[in-house]
């Protein structure tokens, strides 16, 4: 009944917005149509009963007529009827209907399946600026902390600190940072105006700039930590660039000397599936099992092996978090039961639902469960959602201390399934608290402070994005021990309300945070990015287990091996003779 009740709520949309008088004039189109690209599927009508397909089509029409009828009584007879807008009621409608089946199947509109599949193509339309907020005397104000390679706010020269005063003329200031990157984004093609009060000099200047796309990338940052490991941050979700983006940091990780591999998925909330399988298989030999899928219909039951006749080799330990969700938690379950690495962090999201994604013909979509997946030992990832809201659920706050099933790796090992992926060594995460928040706007305007040289009084310890390269480049930058003292004096200075024994409690943070800060402003994201992850204690509790996992993925091998020689076992060759003779 769920794609009856569908149905309907689709025949009331496409009248509410015109669609139903388009499809008639190209000759009866059905509701929505599944365009070439998406991976919907729904039964073939074939296997269907005639009379089963006209009672889901009565069903249906009845359940639009009456639809349609409260529509009018609420138009006609609310205080606000004649204000309604119906596109937007239907729309609350689909999507609390999908909210009863799962938490998972949601309703999109135009403009919202299109930044979706935007985000499955690892691009948006914009300038390719990193900004945020932060706030001064309880003022909170917009600034730019890094630019895109070849992006146009690269060639507009925006530097980290620029203040953002105004959008297309429209001050922003007081306005939160998701706010304005929705203003600065746009069609592609088009001009935004974005004037900007320049960190260096205080000048006010208006910049003009070109929206274009701009590549969000899977990988946020990759490179070789403590010596010979290998780290790449997966933390963008699975697109369609996700394979090549990890075959390219392999192949430079392995130039610069990579031994030990770090695959960090934390954060890492999902995407497409099937990107998700090659990373899995990357590292997984022939006839390795990545997953199964087992769904309403015959043709949803699937099982991925991997076809990889070179599968990498080195000794791997995977990071997640309870943000690690779906396509990440198929890679880390997958590698996990066949014992190709340890799993290190807390236990992850919980989200084993298939959606397909379902285009609609008025241009919104659907994404829709049709299947639940598997681990190669049997375990189901999914986290229980039956009798909590929404908000518990992905708050973590239902379900948590729900069922568990065991299962077995390859070398026998116990693990368990029903609550998400539960990593091999549990990690407690750092705890971003309350005096953690409160430096992080200081710490900000510090740096901002001495980058720009606008403060002789820090001139000494480093003032300019080209002495902090320098210092990075020849290991000379400073350490905590002199970033602390400095900013301590820095918000006694500037009257920050911070108390001196939260500075001292907290010196590890602040002295991190300032060489992020530092490293962001004078190379980008990336290197930021890497610079965070060589001080990460999660990272190095993972770089502790690499003996661990080499030993381990070894141990899985020799299995490997063992079942495959009783599978292939011949009668011996007579001496001298045929392949098994021995020398």
């Amino acid at each position: 009944m769920r794609y009856t009740f569908l149905t309907a709520f689709l025949l009331i949309l496409s009248s509410l917005t015109g669609t139903a008088q388009t499809m008639s004039r190209v000759g009866g189109a059905k509701p929505f149509s599944v365009e070439t690209g998406t991976s919907f599927s729904a039964s073939p009508a074939a296997q269907r009963e005639a009379p089963v397909e006209e009672a889901m089509t009565s069903a249906a029409t009845r359940v639009a007529s009456d639809l349609q009828q409260a529509l009018e009584i609420v138009r006609s007879n609310h205080l606000y009827g004649k204000d309604l807008n119906a596109a937007s009621v239907v729309k609350s409608s689909i999507s609390g209907m999908l909210g009863e089946l799962d938490p998972h199947s949601t309703y999109f509109d135009a403009t919202e399946f299109r930044e979706l599949l935007g985000e499955q193509a690892s691009e948006y339309s914009g300038t390719g600026s990193t900004i945020s907020t932060f706030i001064k005397d309880g003022r909170a104000e917009t600034y730019v902390i890094a630019t895109h390679p070849d992006t146009a706010a690269a060639r507009a020269n925006l530097q980290y600190g620029d203040r953002i005063v105004a959008v297309n003329g429209n001050p922003v200031s007081g306005l939160a940072s998701a706010f304005v990157r929705d203003q600065v984004r746009g069609p592609r093609g088009s001009v935004v105006q974005v004037t900007v009060e320049r960190a260096a000099t205080g000048a006010t200047e208006i910049v003009q700039m070109l929206r274009e796309r701009v590549f969000q990338p899977s990988i946020s940052s990759f490179g070789i930590i403590h010596g010979q490991v290998g780290y790449v941050a997966l933390s963008g979700g699975f697109s369609h660039t996700t394979m090549s983006e990890l075959n390219h940091a392999l192949k430079e990780l392995k130039r610069r000397g990579m031994r030990y591999f770090v695959l960090d998925l934390r954060g890492n909330t999902g995407g497409i599936l099937e990107q998700a399988i090659e990373v899995a298989e990357k590292f997984l030999p022939a006839g390795r099992s990545i997953m199964s899928q087992r769904g309403r219909y015959s043709f949803d039951e699937r099982v991925w092996k991997s076809l990889n006749p070179v599968a990498e080799r080195v000794p791997m330990v995977v990071l997640v978090d309870e943000q690690t969700a779906s396509a990440s938690e198929v890679v880390a379950g997958a590698l996990q039961d066949n014992d190709r690495a340890l799993v290190i962090g807390q236990n992850t999201f919980g989200k084993g639902l298939v959606q397909n994604v379902l285009e609609l013909p008025s241009g919104a979509g659907l994404t829709l469960t049709t299947a639940r997946y598997y681990t190669p030992s049997g375990r189901s990832i999914q986290r229980g959602y039956e009798g909590s809201g929404h908000y518990d659920y992905f708050q973590h706050r239902s379900n948590a201390n729900g069922p568990k099933t065991e299962a077995r790796t390859v070398t026998n090992r116990p693990v368990f399934g029903g609550q998400g992926i539960t990593p091999d060594e549990l990690t407690e995460k750092d705890k971003y608290d309350s005096k953690k928040a409160a430096l992080v706007d200081p710490i900000f305007f510090f740096v901002r402070e001495i980058i720009n040289g606008r403060s002789r009084k820090f001139e000494n310890l480093i003032s300019s994005k080209d002495q902090i390269r320098q210092s990075v480049i020849f290991g000379t930058e400073p350490i905590a021990q002199d970033l602390v003292p400095a900013f301590r004096e820095f918000i006694q200075a500037q009257h920050w309300s911070i108390r001196k024994e939260i500075v001292d409690s907290e010196a590890e943070f602040i002295g991190r945070q300032i060489k992020h800060q530092l490293k962001l402003a004078a190379f980008g994201s990336e290197t930021a990015a890497l610079s965070l992850a060589e001080s990460d204690k999660e990272v190095a509790k993972a770089i502790e287990a690499l003996p661990r996992a080499a030993r381990l993925a070894e141990a899985a091998e020799r299995v490997r091996q063992t079942a495959y020689d009783k599978k292939t076992r011949r009668v011996a060759y007579p001496a001298g003779q045929g392949r098994n003779r021995r020398n």
